[in-house]
């Protein structure tokens, strides 16, 4: 008996490119954020900010500009005095913490990263592994008779019962681990 090694059935592509375009929409949020807060203060702790965007920021601007009145006031009431619309960065840290994507901040700088692995379907036994390798024999001699006549996926799917399915948007038989 041969050991078991996985092998990769399927890449859900179309999951993996949605996941990237909500990690670069996040990566966008929050350097419109940080974009935003440099305009009246210093963020010197990134990590902080991506944490909890509005309380760093009330936080920083007490620290720094908490000085320039007499008085002991809420970050709230600086921010009135200092004429800063709370309610923008309110906002996008909103959008910002109701996507999913995660932000890693790396040397000083955010960056996203999607794990292309969550978007992979592999084989979970030796027996998959065959009726893989039966499929991909399947798919080929498919793909020869396609060189002599029209055949129609679709119907070879059913005449599979589904063993093989027809993916769409690459235009090609693919092994169907999910029929039944």
């Amino acid at each position: 008996m041969k050991e078991f090694k996985s092998i990769l059935v399927d890449t859900d592509e179309q999951g993996l490119r949605h996941a990237q375009k909500l990690a670069d929409e996040k990566l966008k949020l929050f350097n419109e954020a940080v974009e935003w807060c440099e305009k009246h203060i210093v963020l010197d702790d990134l990590k902080a900010f991506e944490d909890d965007m509005v309380t760093y920021f009330e936080q920083q601007i007490l620290e720094q500009h908490g000085h320039k009145i007499a008085l002991k006031v809420s970050a709230k009431k600086l921010m009135d005095i200092m004429d800063i619309e709370r309610s923008t960065l309110m906002a996008k840290a909103e959008v910002y913490y109701s996507n999913p994507a995660t932000i890693i901040i790396r040397n000083g700088k955010p960056t996203t990263k999607v794990n292309k692995k969550s978007y992979e379907r592999w084989t979970i036994d030796a027996i998959e592994n065959d009726m893989v390798e039966c499929a991909n024999n399947f798919i080929k001699a498919f793909n020869d008779v396609t060189k002599y006549t029209k055949v129609y996926p679709a119907d070879i799917c059913h005449g599979t019962n589904n063993f093989v399915r027809f993916d769409i948007g690459k235009g090609e038989l693919k092994y169907n681990p999910n029929r039944g």
